[in-house]
């Protein structure tokens, strides 16, 4: 029993004459990773392609990209300050590149979208959590990291809660890179089971009034509106949390 999704193409090739060679049966253990390498790929080299058509006056694709950097500059600015916006624009910048890029794959046919398997999403909750960990000890040193993670105590009291307050401080950073996944991994294999039950509907409407159509009513049609949206705000609220969860750890000025 499996959830009802649209099979992808590395799934038929293990159902074809070729299911029993070495190369499928590896394509099918890292299909997720073939597949967001295979977006990694394609838009490096559309980054290399556009950058050599670079133009000092923009216009066209080259005026629409630089708005829209420039909107993601002054959003995140917004939440870390300007300059730390700069600093970890790329970084934030190239995580909802990539989540939105990874969701959108699997809306098209016999592609499938990474960010639909558990495995995909832990491992960039991962990385969140060991990237903002590493900030929280460069920014700030090792003896005010763990005094912040003990509930920066400061009289008899908070000392003695600290250990307390300690263990629930790494229970809440733990539970970070874990909420970003499940949230993400769920809502990305609740639109594939979606549109992967309604294309099978179709398909079984045309079968039950005899019509020989291998594609079906396109009952589907509709939600794949409803999915590009729910692509583009995941990879916007993984991003947003992101930047968040890097504002938390990094040092305030003192007022």
């Amino acid at each position: 029993m499996h959830a009802p999704e649209v099979p992808n193409l590395i799934t038929l090739l293990t159902i074809s004459s070729l299911k029993d060679k070495g190369w499928v049966h590896i394509l099918h253990t890292f299909e997720n990773q073939f597949f967001s390498l295979l977006i990694v790929t394609v838009v490096g080299l559309a980054i290399v392609f556009f950058v050599k058509k670079l133009e000092l006056l923009p216009h066209g694709i080259q005026n629409l990209i630089e708005l829209i950097v420039e909107k993601a500059r002054e959003f995140i600015g917004g939440i870390l300050g300007k300059e730390r916006g700069d600093k970890y624009l790329p970084f934030i910048g190239s995580l909802f590149l990539f989540i939105f890029l990874n969701n959108l794959l699997g809306l098209i046919p016999f592609f499938k979208a990474p960010t639909s398997s558990f495995k995909t999403t832990i491992a960039l909750g991962g990385l969140i959590f060991f990237y903002v960990q590493y900030l929280a000890l460069k920014e700030n040193g090792v003896l005010k990291y763990f005094h912040h993670l003990a509930g920066a105590p400061d009289n008899y009291i908070t000392w003695g809660l600290s250990p307390l307050l300690l263990i629930l401080h790494i229970i809440g950073e733990l539970s970070k890179p874990l909420s970003l996944a499940l949230r993400l991994y769920g809502n990305i294999l609740g639109e594939d089971i979606v549109l992967g039950t309604f294309i099978g509907f179709g398909i079984a409407v045309f079968t039950y009034i005899g019509i020989k159509f291998p594609f079906g009513l396109p009952l589907h049609l509709p939600f794949y509106f409803l999915s590009i949206l729910t692509s583009f705000l995941q990879a916007f609220v993984f991003s947003l949390l992101t930047t968040v969860y890097i504002l938390l750890v990094l040092p305030h000025e003192e007022h």
